[in-house]
């Protein structure tokens, strides 16, 4: 069963977001995900483009509500490192290097101007890791992970830490930027190159320069994937 050529996902999940720039109290609540992404395995190389877009209208705070939008956009490049049997079906562990981009919008329904508006994003080179295991012959199931080592970002901060010297851009280590992505996904082959399934996906990003920010979802997807 082949992971060629392009697949759209559509979903829900849940929310969590805290930015200690805007307030100490957390944010949570509903979203609405899309994916869409394009890809390649070979015997040698496996590569995908993917964009992932979560919006909600309903994020809460209390009686505060926010509106949210946010964005991922890289590329996962792996190479194939081992093959094995797994309850005697065959399985392939996939590694390589993922460049991506992560962009956070946010405004909260409140009158003050400055804090009723959060920007956070991101451009990181990282690591991917893809485990591909044939469960049946009609039927894989993929699991895979992506994590930041080098980040460059930029935020929006408190004006009070410019007189501190600090600006809303930063290269940063994997200490100061948490990004981690996880996703397990059952395809079946229902008619020729027409592949359906179902995917859960876990996203985390922390910040800790400047105040203190992280923001977390899990998603359920419906999954087509059509073969090229």
């Amino acid at each position: 069963m082949k992971f060629d050529g392009v697949e759209v996902n559509a979903g829900i999940g849940h929310q969590v977001i805290k930015d200690e720039n805007i307030s100490i109290e957390k944010y949570s609540g509903t979203i609405n995900n899309y994916s869409l992404s394009w890809q390649k395995h070979r015997e040698k190389y496996n590569w995908r483009f993917f964009l992932n877009y979560r919006s909600t209208e309903e994020l809460k705070s209390y009686k505060i509500t926010a509106r949210l939008r946010e964005m991922n956009f890289g590329w996962d490049y792996s190479y194939p490192i081992k093959k094995f049997t797994l309850f005697s079906k065959d399985a392939i562990w996939s590694l390589g290097p993922s460049p991506f981009l992560y962009f956070h919008y946010r405004r909260q329904n409140i009158a003050d101007s400055y804090f009723a508006n959060s920007l956070a994003g991101f451009i990181s080179i990282g690591i991917n890791s893809v485990i591909k295991y044939e469960l049946f012959p009609k039927v894989i199931i993929r699991s895979s992970f992506r994590s930041a080592i080098f980040s460059i970002i930029g935020r929006s901060i408190n004006p009070n830490l410019y007189s501190e010297g600090k600006v809303p851009i930063k290269l940063v280590t994997p200490f100061s930027v948490q990004s981690s992505y996880f996703e397990t996904q059952l395809m079946y082959n229902l008619y020729k190159r027409i592949n359906i399934g179902l995917l859960y996906e876990f996203n985390m990003v922390r910040i800790t320069p400047w105040e203190y920010f992280i923001s977390a979802n899990d998603n359920i997807y419906i999954s087509i994937l059509i073969n090229l």
